[in-house]
């Protein structure tokens, strides 16, 4: 049964929430619309909605939501037949059907082997930079050890040629033997007694000094009492009898001495007296 035109346009509006009173005029329109047509009608503007009913209907959100994923899809599925990815990951990535959760997982595992190359490349210039660093460092220490050696060489042989002018000033009770080999056996002497009492030579600026080997820092010391270096070698030279021992001061012996009276012939004078003193005795 056919349906008047004004029951079309009541569905239209409320179909589209327009207000039926501002409608009046297409109301009283005589004309009627065949049951075809208006069910036609009926049913398109059944699937209509508003704007607010369509954000949240949830086919067009599926389908938005899927049209706007669609592109992202298509890169992952690139990726994947490139070959960028390993199987393992190309099989995860397949099987996840978020989209959000395979790009994601896509970014980090194209992330990493960039990650690790640029840290590959710099290995061998990380590895040229420390072995420069350890050869500054070596060559550094090399050079230290060789002035501080030096430094000691310098001070030992100072320290040498100070002992054998001390020595060389020695008066040596063997004269038949070369000064060298004298200083010679003075030095060996010396350096035995040195090692024997734990005691050691150093150089300091008012001469040489004996200090304690095992404590540098301490004098050496003999019964308590600091030992002079100069001291410490006449001991040792005087206990091994290499010092010219001093002679005795020289003793004089007076003689005495016998008046000899010469024969009375030989002194006119004298027999002269002697006559006179017969003479006298003869007066007397």
């Amino acid at each position: 049964m056919p349906k008047p035109f004004g029951q079309l346009v009541e569905l239209l509006a409320q179909k589209t929430n327009i207000d039926a009173s501002e409608l009046t005029e297409l109301f009283q329109i005589k004309a009627d619309v065949s049951d075809d047509v208006f069910t036609k009608f009926e049913t398109k503007l059944a699937t209509l909605i508003d704007i607010n009913d369509a954000k949240h209907n949830n086919d067009l959100h599926k389908h938005f939501k899927a049209l706007s994923l669609n592109p992202f899809d298509k890169l992952i599925n690139e990726a994947i037949e490139q070959g960028l990815v390993d199987e393992d990951t190309a099989n995860d990535l397949k099987a996840n059907v978020n989209t959000y959760d395979k790009a994601k997982k896509l970014i980090s595992k194209l992330s990493e082997p960039k990650v690790q190359a640029q840290a590959k490349d710099s290995e061998p210039l990380k590895a040229e930079i420390k072995k420069l660093n350890d050869e500054v460092l070596k060559t550094k220490e090399l050079y230290e050890s060789q002035i501080k050696d030096l430094n000691k060489q310098s001070e030992s042989k100072l320290m040498q040629f100070q002992i054998d002018t001390l020595l060389s000033g020695k008066e040596y009770a063997n004269k038949d033997l070369p000064k060298n080999v004298q200083i010679l056996t003075a030095k060996t002497l010396l350096e035995q007694e040195l090692a024997t009492k734990k005691a050691k030579v150093v150089m300091t600026d008012s001469g040489l000094k004996l200090v304690n080997a095992e404590t540098p820092e301490l004098d050496f010391t003999d019964s308590n009492k600091t030992v002079q270096f100069n001291d410490f070698v006449d001991r040792v030279l005087a206990s091994n009898k290499l010092l010219q021992v001093s002679a005795p001061p020289t003793t004089v012996v007076k003689t005495p001495q016998t008046i000899i009276n010469q024969p009375v012939d030989d002194n006119p004078a004298a027999v002269r007296n002697q006559e006179r003193l017969a003479a006298l005795e003869k007066i007397g």
